[in-house]
């Protein structure tokens, strides 16, 4: 999804894609008009999703959030959603601009679980800067961890005060915080 106004990503079963990109994109790649109203992305299963782009060297998540050619500042949920076995990461959040610079907007990922993934569950990778809001994320049986923010302070995982489970962390599972690096 490349911008526009009150998109919807709802009840789809994405299976196997290999090559050139992810699952679900939320991007501003090819300067879109930017997003506007709420964007809602639920109950989507991702099965084998996320793929390589050669000509970037670049590996992709089961679901993308791409400041591509501009920030992106709009209300975003991402809820409901399952990943399962991903190519590579999760979630993956990259690119040179920010997410929600402001307090006027914001993105929030609720109930998403992530089990298994060939890299990280969650990556934030690039000069993004921002932050998302996580609610209720559960992310197990990664090949690498759980969490990588290559960025570090400029871009947050903010936790939703619902959000976290810290009784049901571990190796098998559980809700994931901006301190879990395993």
């Amino acid at each position: 999804m490349f911008g526009g106004k009150d998109n919807k990503i709802q009840d789809n079963v994405l299976s196997d894609t290999v090559g050139f990109g992810a699952g679900i994109a939320i991007s501003t790649r090819f300067n879109p008009a930017p997003f506007a109203g709420t964007t809602i992305v639920e109950r989507n299963t991702l099965i084998r999703t996320g793929g390589r782009e050669p000509s970037w060297n670049q590996d992709f998540g089961a679901i993308w959030l791409f400041t591509g050619d501009k920030p992106i500042n709009a209300n975003i949920i991402i809820k409901n959603n399952v990943v399962t076995d991903s190519t590579y990461q999760g979630l993956y959040i990259n690119g040179p601009f920010g997410i929600n610079r402001d307090s006027d907007h914001r993105v929030t990922i609720q109930n998403l679980v992530i089990d298994g993934t060939g890299t990280w569950g969650i990556h934030v990778n690039s000069s993004v800067t921002g932050a998302v809001y996580l609610d209720r994320v559960i992310v197990r049986n990664t090949k690498v961890g759980k969490l990588f923010n290559a960025v570090g302070p400029a871009f947050e995982l903010r936790e939703e005060s619902g959000g976290a489970d810290p009784g049901n962390m571990g190796d098998n599972g559980g809700p994931v915080t901006q301190g879990d690096r395993s």
